[in-house]
C-alpha cells in the first residue's frame, strides 16, 4: 500500500510536469541536449504504465518517441538518431567526426538551449552539447524504447486512417497508401482504413 501511494503522488507530480511544455513529456532545456534523458524518460514510462496502468498512461512514451524522433523544439526538427526517420542527424560527433558523417543508429544529445531562451540544434560535428554519440551510450535504449513503443501500440490497436490525395494517378508507384493499408491489415496491426479524397471522400 505505502508504495503505491508513492507512485499515485509521482504520477500527479509527473503529470503536471509533462504539461510544462507542448510536447507531452516531462522536457526541461538545459545547456545540454535533453534527448538521452527523454529516452530515459520514455524506458521508464513504459515499466510504470506497465505496472499501474491506472496511474500512469501511456501517451508520455509515445510522446517521448515522437520528440526524439523531430517533434521537438528549434528550426531543426530532425530525428536524433542518425539513419531513422524522414530527416535525421547525419552529421555528428562520434569517431567519425573528421569525416563530416554519420554512424547509422547513433543517437545523439540533441537540441541544446543557448541561454536565455534559444533552442539549438546545428548542422556541424563538433558540438558535444548538440550531437555527440556515446560509444555503448543510449542506442540501446532507443531499442528498447521502440521495440516497447510497438509491443504497446499494437496492444491498444488504434484506428488507422489512410487517405489517398486528390489528383493521384492510380497505376503509378506514389499511392503506396493502398499497399500500406493492405500489409497492416494482415499483420493484424491495428483496424486501417482507407478514403480515397479525389474520388468519394468515403472510407474504402
Amino acid at each position: 500500500m505505502a508504495i503505491r501511494a508513492a507512485m499515485a503522488e509521482y504520477a500527479k507530480t509527473q503529470a503536471e510536469r509533462v504539461k510544462e511544455t507542448p510536447f507531452g513529456v516531462e522536457y526541461r532545456p538545459n545547456i545540454w541536449g535533453a534527448g538521452w534523458g527523454i529516452q530515459s524518460f520514455g524506458v521508464n514510462q513504459y515499466f510504470l504504465h506497465k505496472g499501474y496502468p491506472d496511474l500512469f498512461p501511456a501517451e508520455p512514451m509515445l510522446n517521448s518517441l515522437n520528440f526524439v524522433l523531430g517533434v521537438h523544439p528549434g528550426n531543426n526538427t530532425a530525428s536524433f538518431v542518425s539513419g531513422v526517420g524522414v530527416e535525421s542527424i547525419i552529421v555528428a560527433y562520434g569517431v567519425n567526426r573528421d569525416e563530416w558523417s554519420y554512424i547509422p543508429g547513433g543517437s545523439v544529445s540533441g537540441t541544446a538551449l543557448i541561454r536565455p531562451d534559444l533552442p539549438e540544434l546545428k548542422i556541424w560535428p563538433y558540438f558535444w552539447q548538440q550531437t555527440e554519440y556515446v560509444m555503448g551510450g543510449r542506442c540501446h535504449k532507443f531499442y528498447v524504447f521502440c521495440t516497447r513503443s510497438a509491443r504497446l501500440t499494437t496492444e491498444m490497436k488504434p484506428k488507422t486512417l489512410l487517405f489517398t490525395p486528390p489528383f493521384t494517378q492510380m497505376n503509378t508507384p506514389y499511392p503506396a497508401t493502398m499497399y500500406l493499408k493492405g500489409f497492416l491489415n494482415t499483420i493484424s496491426y491495428c483496424p486501417c482504413y482507407l478514403s480515397k479524397l479525389g474520388v468519394t471522400g468515403r472510407n474504402a
